[in-house]
């Protein structure tokens, strides 16, 4: 889910949705054409529209607000060029803004009465776009070009919202997605030639290759968590493999009755600790920013670095052959790899547009698999692996390779910060103060735990 290509950009966002969800929901349920205040309007039913209906329209304009890249070799751009030359009749004009500047007035610009037709959103935008009527449901049109087919279970319950925005899993489909994004384990294969260290099957095996490297004087894990939010992609991935996939998406969701605490999660923070002060994680790691932790790790010092799909290009482009990626090894081998990721690039059609078919005809052609290759060159891992175009021997080719395991296993699992708006002002700096010994696991788990009750509660 992001708009960006660093999670820095996404975290800052989830960070300021606590202030802006209350605007979202304010004063905005009377937005639907034709409503009374406080109601809703009746929304034309769905009509799948083909190549020869949407010639057929003669000439119309799409309307489309986006905080992404307005270059024209961006995937985006790219895609609607390519759409509009089969389409010659369609013009998609486009409103590209900042993204900090997108954020920050999406509510403002859909709850006018010129609304565009289509608008791009993410996780944290999504909740108050919903509460506030400001996108269509759209389980009519996920119904006539069979969208829930192309996404995993974690996904696609993402991609629906609860009417008051608070859980994600039910109520209405709210927008669809042109790609998606993971996290896991970047290696640098030269570091662990000069360790002797082998790849590891298991995670039994990644433990004793940290230890081996540490013996050995390497920094086993690279890790700048000055900005906070890094080390909890190391954690979440520790979490998404030791404790129970679904019961994590259930949390992240707001499924009634979830919970943070239990013992799977005090062991994966005790395991995180464990790395930190056992020197398997750079021992500067709270005092170091992640792009510094990055091109430290690029430049042959550490073995791993888990971080984002988003680093793909940068990584494989500099260790060249020595780079390489892989999901975090399963307990038993062979077994199955559970990853943190979610969509990039996902958009929703406003309850204002006279043109609802038009715009989800757009939007199957841009998130479908005429837009795939696009999509993953503009560093989208797709919906459609069933190609690996990366070069061969490099991280990329890996990245793509795990991709694919993970859609076929259903192994993805949410962003934890995605469990309410003010998630990351919990999480990330208790788990820098774990690493710091100023928190205990437990202490850790109540807080994330009052803070998720505390949202739904509200």
């Amino acid at each position: 889910m992001s708009l960006h290509s660093s999670r820095r950009s996404r975290t800052a966002l989830v960070l300021a949705a606590a202030a802006a969800i209350a605007l979202g929901s304010a004063g905005c349920s009377a937005l639907t054409p034709g409503a009374a205040p406080g109601g809703t309007a009746t929304l034309a039913p769905a009509t799948k529209l083909s190549a020869d209906d949407v010639t057929a329209l003669g000439d119309v304009t799409l309307r489309m607000t986006d905080g992404g890249d307005a270059a024209p070799e961006s995937r985006l751009s790219q895609s609607i060029a390519k759409f509009e030359a089969e389409f010659p009749n369609v013009t998609v004009e486009r409103d590209v803004k900042a993204f900090a500047d997108y954020s920050k007035t999406i509510n403002l610009v859909m709850s006018g009465d010129d609304a565009p037709d289509i608008a791009e959103a993410d996780g944290a935008m999504a909740p108050r776009l919903v509460a506030g009527k400001l996108l269509r449901p759209l389980n009519d049109y996920f119904d006539a070009y069979g969208w829930a087919a192309r996404y995993p279970s974690s996904i696609l319950s993402s991609l629906k919202a609860s009417p008051d925005g608070k859980a994600y899993g039910t109520g209405d489909f709210w927008g669809v997605s042109t790609g998606g994004e993971l996290t896991g384990v970047f290696y640098n294969k030269a570091v662990l030639d000069r360790a002797g260290v082998d790849l590891p099957a298991t995670f039994d095996d990644f433990q004793a290759a940290l230890a081996t490297l540490h013996d050995k004087g390497e920094i086993p894990i690279q890790l700048g968590n000055l900005d906070q939010w890094s080390g909890s992609h190391v954690f979440s991935t520790l979490l998404d493999n030791t404790a129970d996939p679904q019961g994590l998406q259930d949390w992240i969701n707001g499924k009634p009755g979830a919970t943070f605490t239990s013992p799977e999660t005090k062991q994966a923070l005790t395991t995180f600790k464990d790395w930190f002060s056992q020197g398997y994680i750079s021992e500067q790691a709270n005092g170091i920013l992640d792009e510094d932790a990055v091109a430290s790790f690029m430049d042959g010092q550490g073995a791993f670095l888990i971080t984002g799909t988003w680093r793909t290009a940068d990584i494989s482009t500099t260790l060249g052959e020595n780079g390489g990626f892989m999901l975090l090894p399963p307990k038993e081998e062979g077994g199955p790899s559970y990853a943190t990721g979610s969509y990039q690039g996902t958009f929703g059609i406003s309850p204002k547009t006279k043109n609802a078919d038009l715009a989800a005809f757009f939007l199957d052609y841009i998130t479908g698999p005429v837009a795939a290759s696009i999509n993953e060159a503009g560093d989208f891992l797709g919906w459609y692996p069933d190609e690996n175009s990366a070069p061969a021997g490099t991280a990329a080719e890996d990245v793509q390779t795990a991709w694919a395991s993970v859609l076929e296993n259903n192994g993805l699992v949410g962003w934890l910060d995605s469990a309410s708006p003010a998630m990351g002002d919990t999480l990330f700096p208790a788990l820098q103060e774990l690493m710091a010994g100023q928190q205990t696991p437990e202490q850790v788990m109540d807080a994330v735990q009052k803070t998720w009750e505390d949202y739904r509660q509200a």
